[in-house]
């Protein structure tokens, strides 16, 4: 027997067939409560905010930019630089001026109070391979392949302007690596005078049947265009050749389709600086080597063993001794009478 009582409940009679020829008969009840389907959708759409604010790991190491070992400004030229640490510029023909800028304190357009921007200031040269562009290696190409992933960011210029965003999936050098993957997911966004946050998110590419390179330098590769000539027209969007001042701050990779809020990749100021050491380290304090040769340690393990170069500062003459170490950990200085030094340990991508 079964008769819906509805709800809200009408009736607080339950009829029931009585007629002595049937005679007795049990009435068992099942109360089923009502499913208000607008309610729990508004709870998972609450949960579905609550997630969006919580961080996801940023695969960009000093997005930043925190971190300048080598210098703060280099010249206009065509040529690729690193100088914040972790990024680097690239201009062919076109020529490329890097810098860091200070944010005014207390500015509110960026939020979380960061304290540098990178600066690239692009004088354009007409020529159909020719292009101006900031990028940054995500170490191991495997790591995000065939995922769906967010790149965020904060840009100004000096006047609007077009700019693009593409990733470059690249498997290394040694051996016979295939052939690197470009133009994935290329959007273009129109920065003005004012600071804007820009998001983009694309899934990459899966790497199943490709073949890394033997020297383990493989690498994902976001890029911003800021100039490019008609040879590079896929990648870049189309936006053409242009000069002009181009600002960018707080960039963020991180897997899922939510520009989460930003944080750093080593979670701490300090973890951030030895996640950039890992890469290169400047150590400019003042070192003496004895004559003969001595043990130097790097403040972090390298990624790879890095390539070591000393700079004499007084005294005898000093060089790195590639025997009887030479690794990730560290060198042996090397000289014939005492004399001071800096160095510096490189095993960028």
């Amino acid at each position: 027997y079964e008769q819906v009582i509805g709800n809200p409940i009408t009736s607080n009679v339950i009829a029931a067939d009585r007629a002595a020829a049937i005679g007795q008969r049990d009435i068992h009840f099942t109360v089923k409560p009502a499913i208000n389907l607008e309610r729990i959708n508004g709870s998972f759409a609450q949960i579905e905010d609550s997630l969006k604010t919580i961080p996801n790991h940023n695969y960009v190491i000093n997005g930043n930019f925190d971190f300048w070992q080598r210098g703060t400004s280099l010249g206009a030229s065509a040529s690729s630089r690193f100088l914040a640490d972790r990024f680097f510029t690239s201009g062919v023909g076109t020529t490329v001026a890097p810098s860091r800028q200070a944010f005014t304190v207390g500015q509110t357009d960026v939020p979380g109070n960061p304290k540098f921007f990178h600066r690239t200031v692009v004088a354009s040269s007409a020529g159909a391979g020719n292009l101006a562009v900031q990028a940054h290696k995500v170490e191991d190409v495997t790591k995000l392949a065939g995922k769906t992933v967010t790149i965020s960011f904060w840009a100004k210029a000096d006047a609007t302007r077009q700019m693009a965003v593409e990733f470059e999936q690249f498997f290394g050098t040694g051996g016979s690596p295939s052939s690197s993957v470009n133009a994935i997911g290329v959007k273009t966004f129109t920065a003005t005078t004012s600071w804007q946050k820009f998001t983009q998110t694309v899934t990459l590419p899966s790497v199943v049947g490709k073949t890394l390179g033997t020297n383990g330098n493989d690498f994902l590769q976001p890029l911003f265009w800021f100039d490019c000539g008609s040879s590079s027209a896929s990648r870049c969007g189309s936006i053409g050749q242009q000069s002009g001042t181009f600002d960018i701050a707080q960039v963020k990779l991180e897997e899922g389709i939510n520009a989460t809020p930003f944080v750093l990749a080593g979670g701490t100021i300090a973890g951030e600086l030895e996640a950039c050491q890992r890469f290169y380290e400047l150590n400019d304090a003042l070192h003496t080597c004895p004559a003969g040769s001595a043990m130097v340690r790097f403040s972090v393990t390298k990624r790879a063993a890095p390539n070591v170069s000393v700079s004499t500062v007084g005294g005898g003459a000093v060089s790195v001794s590639a025997t009887p170490y030479f690794g990730l950990d560290g060198f042996r200085c090397s000289a014939s009478a005492v004399g001071d030094y800096t160095w510096t340990a490189d095993a960028e991508l």
